[in-house]
């Protein structure tokens, strides 16, 4: 028994020496790779560049809005649900999630799985840009019991995404055209 609870103790210690390592890998990457630069358009002082294009803004505050609210909430805003085509780019939607919350709480990103006529399903962003780059967590999208339709990130790792039912509440990231 006492083997068994060295062991574990073990495990622990290395799981919690792990999550401070990803941390610390966050916050120097964030802090020398992707460091935060403020959008230039007007209106917007408070949200960060993201390529060349667009801006991004990350919210998380209560109450947590469902994936269509916070789809609702970011065309309100001028923007969506932030699409995301690069590795690049999704280490800058990491970072600007890390500064806000560094924890790694889920997002909503604009991912969702369509339904096409002729019964496919087929996964979309909600800027009907081209879905050109993934970054799903191991065993993922699994549209488990036939309920997630919906994209969130940081499963399992910062930036890994999954697929969940679209009531939950979660924080969102909106990204607008500049």
């Amino acid at each position: 028994m006492r083997s068994v609870l060295v062991a574990t103790m073990c495990l622990l210690g290395a799981l919690v020496v792990c999550a401070q390592d990803s941390e610390s890998d966050m916050s120097e990457m964030c802090a020398n790779d992707h460091p935060a630069v403020a959008c230039p358009k007007e209106g917007k002082e408070d949200w960060f560049k993201l390529g060349e294009g667009r801006c991004v803004k990350a919210f998380f505050a209560e109450p947590y809005l469902n994936y269509n609210d916070s789809e609702a909430a970011c065309v309100g805003l001028g923007g969506h649900l932030v699409s995301i085509h690069n590795k690049s780019e999704l280490h800058d939607v990491d970072c600007t999630m890390y500064r806000l919350t560094p924890g790694r709480p889920p997002y909503w990103i604009g991912l969702f799985l369509y339904f096409h006529y002729e019964d496919l399903l087929v996964y979309e962003w909600t800027d009907a840009t081209q879905l050109d780059f993934n970054f799903w967590a191991y065993g993922q999208p699994n549209f488990w019991n036939d309920k997630e339709e919906c994209v969130e990130t940081n499963l399992y790792d910062w930036g890994r995404w999954n697929d969940l039912n679209c009531m939950y509440g979660r924080g969102h990231v909106c990204a607008v055209t500049i």
